[in-house]
């Protein structure tokens, strides 16, 4: 079955389907015994509800608790987001497999280096603190114990990694491996304690924001994205 019937299965998708991933810790390369598949994917509107008095869904979704869980973003949105610089989304440009996705999908992947940006950078980070807040506002990471907190802490862990990739020139690797996989699985199996792990993260946050100016764009290429975004509506909206 492919991804996309898999999602469809349990998703009523208002639209074609344009990019569909196994998203997660599948994604990440970090599945554990009892992890589920998590899907994430771009759909396209018709082009005429996107014209017209129809409401138009920005996200279709299963819900935490489905199975299997799926968020599919209408184009528009995922477009919104991407500009804004939002992790979750500037990963779907950088998976190497377990996704489906035609020859739109590859035009914009092959322009992924120009989001790569200063904004992206603040919201990566912004994502990273928000895991320490949640981490800090639960108590902690728990040395020992494998749950919501051990996701938080490798997720703060991922997402500094991609900020030090960004402002060093680099692109961003979304599949962990090698020292930085084994880490990861680590601190998932609550082999850290919290406060040695918050103490790193905070530090390698201050590093990255002592390298300001950071050599970046401000923001991704928003007028690449606009044509990209007329052409996918002018060439699949039609067929939704």
């Amino acid at each position: 079955m492919t991804l996309e019937a898999t999602v469809r299965a349990g998703l009523d998708v208002p639209g074609r389907i344009l990019f569909i991933q196994e998203a997660g810790s599948t994604a990440y390369g970090l599945t554990v015994a009892g992890s589920d598949v998590d899907y994430v994917g771009v759909y396209v509107a018709p082009t005429r509800a996107v014209l017209g008095m129809h409401e138009v869904l920005g996200t279709a979704t299963t819900g935490e608790d489905a199975k299997p869980d799926a968020t599919i973003h209408e184009v528009g949105k995922f477009a919104t987001l991407l500009m804004k610089g939002n992790p979750a989304l500037l990963e779907t440009l950088y998976v190497e497999d377990g996704y489906e996705a035609g020859d739109l999908w590859a035009e914009l992947r092959a322009h992924r280096r120009a989001f790569l940006s200063a904004k992206a950078v603040k919201q990566i980070l912004g994502f990273c603190q928000g895991q320490m807040r949640r981490l800090d506002e639960n108590g902690g990471l728990r040395r020992g114990k494998r749950g919501a907190d051990a996701k938080w802490a490798y997720h703060m862990l991922r997402l500094v990694g991609y900020a030090e990739s960004i402002v060093a020139g680099d692109e961003i690797t979304v599949r962990a491996e090698g020292f930085t996989r084994q880490r990861l699985l680590a601190v998932r199996r609550g082999e850290y304690a919290h406060g040695e792990l918050v103490t790193e993260v905070r530090r390698r946050i201050a590093a990255v924001d002592a390298t300001k100016p950071w050599g970046l764009p401000e923001e991704g290429d928003r007028a690449f994205l606009n044509d990209w975004l007329v052409k996918v509506r002018e060439t699949l909206g039609r067929e939704a």
